[in-house]
Formats: structure tokens, C-alpha cells, sequence
């Protein structure tokens, strides 16, 4: 494979305004709604193997983009891990990596009281980071740029649940370069992908696979690993203000790690 650029620069990450937390519910109640939301991807990914997405059986579960669904892989409505209630008329289901290719999340929205399927997102054009990968990985000698390169592919491609257990080993590290980054004052980026790049906070986040560090609206931190296009993951410190809410448009996926640090995804 020829060898191309395809990681995101960090400058080019769109920006996201926090969110107010969604209302709480009671332990039962929110146990009834995601029992109902289960029931609904389980007869949805029956609806699918059978072909008949379009039918109206299939077309009474869908909504919005989702609506024009012919035969999309869904993953296994059965395979999902986790489900989070986004507000009291939305959610998302992760489906994740083992089941399918990636983690994959599919989004739900509630219509006239009833819950339906309204869009599906996951990491756009991966199979080129996983090609690429390969083909770093393939070369029987490597420089130091190509090292850290292939250091900053294997994580873009990793799992939620890889890098929420490279979080957990390399979280004190990330808090270090978050911390200086905050002290410098500076609200623009640290990008560390490149060659010829130097620096302490472009020394150090090359050295654990990151590609960038920088600011986004309305202040948290973001430690970007990688991506492709508009597509990027990586680490976000809110900083005690209510994270982003995941939704099909920006951030696709939010995960609470521990001290004010979130995994996300961006679409």
C-alpha cells in the first residue's frame, strides 16, 4: 500500500459546547426504558437478517436518517455493552469491537412514545488506518518518525475498551501534559504529528502515540490520538463543566473514564 498522511490534524477537530447532564430517573423506571430500548434493537436486528428492513414492520422502528435503510449491518442488536440515556427522548447503544469490525453506535430517539432507530456511526474509512498500519508494521526497518507514527496508528484503531485500559496505565502521563499545556496559557494547538517536530509537549505526546493537544469550545481539553477527515478519537478533560452529549452530528461517543477525563469520538 502506498504510504499517505491520513492522520487528522488536530486544528481541524470541529468544536462542541457542553451540554446540560440529562434529568435523572429512578433505578426502575430506567431499567423499564432501557429494557423497551433493547427490545427494539433485538426486533430490529431479527427485521434486518430477514431482509425486510423496508417493510412496514421494519419501517415502524426507524426514523430519520434511518428511515431509507435497505440492509445495513447492525451488528447484532444483541451484542450490545452499553446504552446510555442521552436525554429522556434520546439514546445510544454501543455494539462493541469483536461483534463487529470496530465499536459501532446506534442512536435512538423517541417518536409519539414509542422508541425507534433514527441513525448508526462509527470511526469512517478505518479499514485505510488498518491498512496503513499494516503496512508500517510490514517494514523491516523503521526511523524514529516512523515509529512514532505506527505508535499513533495502533491507537487510532484501538477499541473503546483497549484505550479505556491505556487511559487507566498512562492517565498520570496525561494529566502531566494536560497540566502544563493549561499552565503555558496558550489556547492554540500542539500538534506533534510530522516530521522534524520537537519540543517537551510534542516529545511527549510522541512518545505515547498522541498527535495533538489544544483547546475546545466552551474549555475543555482535548488530547487527540487520531483520525481520518472529520473523524477523530482521543481524550477529553472537562473541567468540572458537564461533558458533551454524544449524538450522531459531532461527538458520536463519550465514555467517563475517571478524574474529569472522557474517551470520544468524533463524526
Amino acid at each position: 500500500m502506498k504510504s499517505v498522511s491520513i492522520l487528522l490534524p488536530a486544528l481541524l477537530l470541529g468544536l462542541a459546547a457542553a451540554a446540560p447532564p440529562a434529568p435523572a430517573a429512578s433505578s426502575s423506571a430506567a431499567a423499564s426504558v432501557e429494557a423497551e430500548q433493547r427490545a427494539v434493537l433485538a426486533e430490529l436486528d431479527r427485521i434486518s437478517a430477514a431482509g425486510k428492513l423496508q417493510s412496514e414492520e421494519g419501517k415502524a422502528l426507524l426514523t430519520g436518517e434511518a428511515s431509507d435503510w435497505i440492509s445495513p449491518d447492525l451488528g447484532g442488536g444483541l451484542g450490545i455493552d452499553k446504552l446510555v440515556q442521552i436525554s429522556p427522548e434520546r439514546a445510544v447503544a454501543r455494539v462493541p469491537a469483536g461483534k463487529v469490525p470496530q465499536d459501532t453506535y446506534t442512536y435512538l430517539e423517541k417518536v409519539d412514545g414509542r422508541w425507534k432507530v433514527s441513525a448508526e456511526r462509527t470511526l469512517a474509512l478505518s479499514y485505510l488506518l488498518r491498512e496503513y498500519k499494516q503496512d508500517l508494521e510490514s517494514k523491516p526497518a523503521a526511523t524514529a518518525d516512523q515509529q512514532a507514527l505506527l505508535r499513533n496508528v495502533r491507537l487510532t484503531v484501538a477499541s473503546d475498551a483497549e484505550l479505556a485500559a491505556w487511559f487507566a496505565r498512562h492517565s498520570a502521563e496525561l494529566e502531566a501534559i494536560k497540566n502544563d499545556y493549561v499552565a503555558a496559557g496558550s489556547s492554540n494547538w500542539v500538534v506533534a504529528k510530522g516530521e522534524g517536530k520537537a519540543g517537551s509537549l510534542v516529545d511527549r505526546l510522541r512518545a505515547l502515540g498522541l498527535a495533538g493537544i489544544g483547546r475546545s469550545e466552551p474549555g475543555f481539553v482535548q488530547v487527540v490520538i487520531g483520525g481520518v477527515l472529520d473523524n477523530a478519537v482521543g481524550f477529553l478533560f472537562d473541567g468540572g463543566m458537564p461533558p458533551p452529549r454524544p449524538s450522531p452530528d459531532d461527538y458520536i461517543w463519550i465514555e467517563p473514564l475517571g478524574g474529569g477525563w472522557h474517551l470520544f469520538r468524533t463524526s
